[in-house]
């Protein structure tokens, strides 16, 4: 379900749109939303950007997810 919700959003998201998702689809995953982005960084889907205050996912993942790539550096 998570990497469905994640089919034509941005590919920079802030904490507050990711935390969106997560509730939405992921929730069961993780109890916290704080263990479940880790998690992403962990396994190399997403790292958090401190300059930009956003999650970045990673090149191969926008494409593979469909996401909106615009903006993404």
């Amino acid at each position: 379900e998570f990497f469905d919700a994640l089919k034509g959003i941005q590919a920079l998201l802030s904490k507050e749109e990711l935390q969106t998702i997560w509730q939405e689809s992921a929730q069961h995953i993780s109890v916290a939303f704080e263990e479940f982005s880790d998690l992403l960084s962990e396994i190399g889907i997403a790292e958090w950007r401190e300059k930009e205050q956003r999650y970045k996912f990673a090149d191969i993942y926008v494409y593979g997810f469909e996401m909106i790539r615009r903006g993404a550096v």
